[in-house]
C-alpha cells in the first residue's frame, strides 16, 4: 500500500471515530440496556451491548460499553472460580502451544523490555528499591529491570500458584498469592514501584485495585502499566456479533477494554499524576484492523474446553527456565551495559507515540505517580 493510501486510510478512520460517540459503528447499531453491574470507571448504570461472549466453557457474559465514559467491560464480570480455572487452563495451554525455542525468545524479549523500561526510569530520575510486579509471567521483565538496578528487591503477585512457583525456583523472587483487587491483599513491605503489564484489563474490581495500589505504594511511589487499546481489542467480538449474532470465544480473562480518555481521567481522580501516557504499535491500524469488516479479524465462536488442559500439568520447559541463558547472549554484558541498552532500544523503543485519547495503536503505556 502506498504512503498516500495509508495516510488517506488513517484520515478516514479518524473521521469515523470523531463523528460518532459510540464505539465504531453508528449509535443505532448498538443495543441499549441497563447494566447488571455499574461501570468500573464512572459508575454509570446505562450501556450498549457490543457483543456476547463465552469465557471458555465456564461463563457467558456480554461486552457492554458505558453510555457516559465509553469504557467497555464484561457485564456481568467473571466469577472468582471462573477466573481461577480459566487462567490456569490458559497458562497450561500456552505452555504446550509454544515451542521451547520460542519460549527462550520470549524470555529474551521480556528481558530487553525490562532493560529499556529501567533506562527510561533513569531518565526520569527514578531509582526504585522495592518493586512489586502483578502478573509476572516468566519473570524475565524484572530480570531486565534488575540489570539496570542490581540492588532492587523484587516481589511478585499472581493468582496462579504454578507461576509463583516458577518465579521462586528460577529467580528467587518473594511471592504473594492473590489478585491486585483482593480485598485482603497485604504486604509487610511498601513499594517504590508497582508494575502491572497486561494485567489491569483482567481486574474485576478496579476500585479495590486502586485502593490497594495507594496503600502498598510509598509516598510519591510509581505505578506502571500497559494494557490493550480497548477499541482495537474488542473489534473481532463486535463484528462476529454484529454480522452473525454469534457469541465469540474469550480465552483470556479480559474484563476491561479501556478507552484512552476515561482511563486517564479515572487514575487522576484516584490521586495519580501522569508522567508518561501513550499508545504504540500502529501496524494493525494502517492495515485497517479494528475499523472494517473482514473475516480474518473475527474472533471465533466457542470451541475450547477447560477439561482439555486442567487434567495436564504445565509443560516443564514453560515453567522452568534459566537466568544464565540470558547472560550467554552476546550483547547482554554487565561489563559493557551500553551494548545491552543499545540492542534493547533497537528492538523495542517506541519511536512513534500518540495520545491514547485518539484510540489508535495496539497498546496503552502508562507511568503514573501517587500524589
Amino acid at each position: 500500500m502506498s504512503l498516500l493510501c495509508r495516510l488517506s486510510l488513517v484520515y478516514v478512520q479518524k473521521t469515523m471515530i470523531n463523528n460518532t460517540k459510540h464505539y465504531i459503528s453508528a449509535e443505532a447499531s448498538l443495543e441499549p440496556r441497563r447494566r447488571l453491574e455499574k461501570c468500573s470507571l464512572c459508575e454509570s448504570e446505562q450501556g450498549f451491548v457490543v457483543s456476547k461472549v463465552d469465557f471458555w466453557d465456564l461463563q457467558t457474559s456480554e461486552l457492554v460499553q458505558c453510555q457516559d465514559c465509553l469504557h467497555i467491560q464484561l457485564d456481568p464480570k467473571l466469577t472468582p472460580a471462573a477466573t481461577s480455572e480459566g487462567c490456569l487452563a490458559y497458562y497450561i495451554r500456552e505452555s504446550y502451544g509454544i515451542s521451547q525455542r520460542e519460549q527462550g525468545r520470549n524470555r529474551l524479549r521480556n528481558f530487553r523490555r525490562g532493560v529499556l523500561f529501567g533506562r527510561s526510569l533513569i531518565h526520569l530520575n527514578i531509582q526504585p528499591k522495592q518493586v512489586l510486579e502483578c502478573g509476572p509471567g516468566d519473570g524475565f521483565f524484572l530480570q531486565g529491570l534488575k540489570f539496570v538496578f542490581p540492588n532492587i528487591e523484587i516481589t511478585v503477585l499472581d493468582i496462579v500458584e504454578e507461576v509463583l512457583k516458577a518465579c521462586r525456583e528460577v529467580h528467587g523472587y518473594r511471592t504473594i498469592l492473590g489478585s491486585p483487587d483482593s480485598p485482603e491483599l497485604k504486604s509487610e513491605t511498601l513499594f517504590d514501584l508497582i508494575v502491572a503489564r497486561d494485567v489491569i484489563e483482567h481486574v474485576n474490581d478496579l476500585q479495590t485495585m486502586t485502593d490497594n495500589l495507594k496503600r502498598l505504594l510509598t509516598p510519591k511511589g510509581y505505578f506502571h502499566f500497559i494494557t490493550p487499546n480497548g477499541y482495537e481489542d474488542v473489534w473481532g467480538h463486535f463484528v462476529l456479533w454484529k454480522t452473525q449474532k454469534k457469541k465469540s470465544e474469550l480465552l483470556i480473562n479480559h474484563v476491561n477494554y479501556f478507552e484512552g480518555h476515561s482511563l486517564e481521567s479515572y487514575l487522576q481522580g484516584q490521586g495519580f499524576r501522569q508522567l508518561s501516557y501513550y499508545t504504540y504499535r500502529f501496524k494493525d491500524a494502517l492495515k485497517g484492523k479494528g475499523r472494517k469488516f473482514a473475516d480474518r479479524w473475527l474472533t471465533p465462536a466457542r470451541g475450547t474446553k477447560t477439561s482439555e488442559f486442567l487434567t495436564r500439568p504445565p509443560a516443564k520447559h514453560h515453567s522452568l527456565a534459566s537466568v544464565e541463558e540470558i547472560y550467554k547472549v552476546s550483547y547482554v554484558s554487565k561489563k559493557y551495559p551500553w551494548l545491552t541498552y543499545f540492542v534493547s532500544a533497537y528492538h523495542h523503543f517506541n519511536w512513534l507515540r500518540l495520545s491514547p485519547k485518539h484510540n489508535r495503536g495496539h497498546e496503552i503505556f502508562g507511568l503514573f505517580q501517587k500524589n
